[in-house]
Order: C-alpha cells, then structure tokens, then sequence
C-alpha cells in the first residue's frame, strides 16, 4: 500500500497531488504511459481513494499485463492497450519495460547508456480523444500523466481541447507551449501544469 502524500512516484509527484487534490474524494484521471501501475507511477496512490476513477493506457504488452493484474477487481479503472499520438495507424514499436518507444533515438540511447534490450513489434496509435470518447471519459478531468518516452508533446496534441480539459497536466521532458495552463512546478523530469482558470484558487 502506498502512503499518500510521502513521496510516491518517480521523484515525489504525490506530494503534489496530494497538495492540488487533498479535498477531492472523488475524481477522473488518465495516465497515458501507465507502465505497471505502480513502480514510478503518478496516478496509483489517487486510485487508491474510493471513488476515483481512472483510464489508465499502456501499449507494452508485459508492462499492461501487469496493470491489468493489478486491477482487476477494480470497476472504476480501465486499462487501455496502445499508443497515443496524432497520426493513427500501426508503427514499429520497440519494447523495453518502462522505456518502451517509438522513437529510434530514445531506444539507441537506453541501449547505449542503460544496457536495455529491446525487441520490435507493431503497435497500434490512436489519438487520446479517441480513447476517451471509446471508453467514456468525462470531459472534465482532474489529473493526466503522460511519459511516453519521446512522444509526450504529441500525446498531448492528439487531445482536443474542446472535448477535455484536464486541471492538472503531468509531462515529462523538456518545458512545452501548454494553451490555457500554466507551469505549476518541476519535479525532476516532469513538469506540472495548472488550467490558467484554477490558478487563483490554490
């Protein structure tokens, strides 16, 4: 069991989102990079409330069989296998745990400085609104956390902004043009954005 508030996450996201929603007994949130679940994850300790619910998405098969496993008796949370970007289709998916890519760069770089292995296979890509829409996410949601290794502006980009509007944005990577938010803070390689209109309230 992870306690909350005591730095859970890759470099102690939790304090934050215990922080932005220590009065939300109930909420929505998408993780887009889930990987198992737990190990790193930004959205375990917010599942474990009574009533949050979650979508959670990851394309590498060994990472997802492990998020289903972990909540299977979970009927507020669905776990979603693919990748999430603007163009959708199949591509060349390289597997590697949790630093599974698309990106030919990222995969040289984890094997030259890491010693991951890595094996290939074809992945399918949809676009975030569509895995809202097919799993029905409300169009309000509390907290999204998106690592996806390389491809993290692009998930975000594939996400309509009239349909959902996250009031926490959780990324990884470098610092991006976020219409509407505004940086919240920086935690390691992960940045967080508020929505420009709760700004004032925290």
């Amino acid at each position: 069991m992870l306690k909350e508030g005591h730095g859970c996450g890759q470099h102690g996201e939790d304090r934050i989102l215990h922080f932005v929603f220590k009065d939300y007994s109930a909420g929505w949130l998408v993780d887009v990079g889930a990987a198992d679940g737990y190990y790193n994850s930004n959205s375990a300790v917010l599942l474990q409330r009574p009533n949050w619910h979650g979508i959670l998405i990851e394309p590498e098969p060994s990472q997802f069989e492990k998020l289903k496993e972990m909540h299977k008796d979970n009927p507020r949370v669905t776990c979603v296998q693919c990748a999430i970007g603007q163009n959708e289709g199949f591509k060349t998916f390289y597997c590697g745990g949790q630093v599974s890519t698309f990106e030919k760069e990222v995969k040289r770089s984890s094997e030259v400085n890491h010693g991951i292995k890595y094996t290939e296979m074809k992945m399918e890509v949809k676009t975030l609104s569509r895995v809202l829409t097919e799993n029905n996410c409300p169009r309000e949601i509390d907290f999204m956390s998106i690592d996806v290794e390389g491809m993290n502006y692009e998930a975000w980009q594939s996400l309509n902004p009239f349909s959902y509007s996250p009031k926490l944005v959780c990324m990884e990577g470098s610092k991006y043009t976020m219409t509407g938010y505004k940086e919240f803070c920086r935690l390691g390689a992960n940045t967080f954005y508020l929505r420009e209109d709760l700004c004032k309230t925290l």
